[in-house]
């Protein structure tokens, strides 16, 4: 059987983007959580980012779209 959605985004999108060097970063960094939790508090995505990623999604054919919400490093995205 094929999938009618054929093409799709999946974005991960947390505290380990601030450092910039990859999402495992605290991992292969070695940074303690202790320090590594204090990039939260820095944390602050733009408002209405979300509809920006979807406009140019679809703009590029993307069918569906996955926003990962907690990730490996145990930081969760809620409002």
């Amino acid at each position: 059987m094929v999938s009618k959605a054929q093409l799709g985004m999946f974005i991960h999108f947390g505290i380990y983007s601030l450092p910039g060097r990859g999402k495992w970063v605290m991992y292969q960094e070695n940074i303690p959580v202790k320090e590594y939790n204090k990039l939260a508090g820095q944390f602050h995505p733009r408002r209405n980012c979300a509809e920006k990623w979807a406009a140019l999604a679809k703009e590029a054919g993307i069918k569906y779209m996955v926003l990962t919400t907690r990730h490996h490093d145990g930081f969760v995205m809620e409002r």
